[in-house]
Formats: structure tokens, sequence, C-alpha cells
């Protein structure tokens, strides 16, 4: 029961590490509390939810692997009144990864028309930099016809 509360913190532990705050709330009238994942995206909610339905929620994401602890600590005027603890979360690093966006095998174009190589990069790319677009001609070498460096999720090249 949150209605004695004033404010919510969430906080975050990895592995055998200390609970840290990541976000205080101020409270209106809560009566529950909820843990969600959203492991799609790499991140994790906390949302608290109260009788009507209102939502206060943090969404927080990992910048490390590591076996991690969620909570919810309440507190009216800077003291305790209860918590909620979801443990043994798991946060592996993503493999990098990356895909064509537009082009396919098997696509036909003909002499003179562009070829979108755009690429869609995934997972841990932090020690990469830059992305060489090869083109090679069946039976001969390929040549590199442009590199980019990484600023965003999604490189192009035409």
């Amino acid at each position: 029961d949150l209605s004695g509360a004033d404010e919510i913190q969430y906080l975050t532990r990895k592995d055998d590490g200390e609970f840290v705050v990541q976000e205080t709330q101020s409270l209106t009238g809560l009566s529950s509390y909820e843990y969600i994942s959203l492991n799609e995206s790499r991140k994790y909610a906390f949302r608290t939810v109260d009788t009507a339905q209102k939502r206060y929620e943090y969404r927080w994401s990992p910048t490390e692997s590591g076996t991690y602890a969620f909570r919810i600590t309440a507190k009216k005027s800077g003291s305790y009144v209860t918590h909620v603890v979801v443990g043994g979360v798991v946060v592996e690093e993503a493999p990098f990864n990356l895909e064509y966006k537009v082009l396919q095998s098997g696509s036909t174009y003909q002499i003179g028309e562009k070829v979108k190589m755009h690429v869609i990069l995934s997972g841990n790319y932090a020690s990469v930099n830059k992305i060489k677009f090869i083109v090679q001609k069946i039976g001969e070498s390929g040549s590199v016809i442009n590199s980019s460096v990484i600023k965003t999720a999604t490189v192009t090249a035409d």
C-alpha cells in the first residue's frame, strides 16, 4: 500500500554491488506498483500504478552486461515506507550485427541505376568506427566504393 508515501525511488544494482538511485518521483495517491521488462528494446522499466490507473514510469537502459536487481522504494517525508525488488535480470551484451536495409540477394539493377547499400547496425558496435562498402564482380577482386564513419545506427552508401 503506497497511500502513505509521497515519493518513490527507482534503484538498480549490478551484480553484487550497491543499489544506486536512478530516479526519484513525487507520488499522488498511488496504491500499488509493479516491474515490467522491455527486453526487446533493451530497456527496462519500473512502473507504479494507482487505483485510477495513473502510471508513473521510469525507463532505464543498461550500459554494461551483468546480473541486475531493480528496486522501487516508497518514502514518506524521507522515511522508508515499503519497497519491492526484482532480481536476477541478466543483461547480455548483444553481438554486433549489420543488415541491409533495402538491398536483397538476387536483386536486378540497370546500368547507371543507384544500388542502395544502406545498412542498419544493431548490438554492440562501440568498438567499430567505420563501415567499408565493397563491390566485387564475380571472379574479380573487390574494391572499396565508400566508407562511412559511424554516427547513427543507419549507415548509407549509394
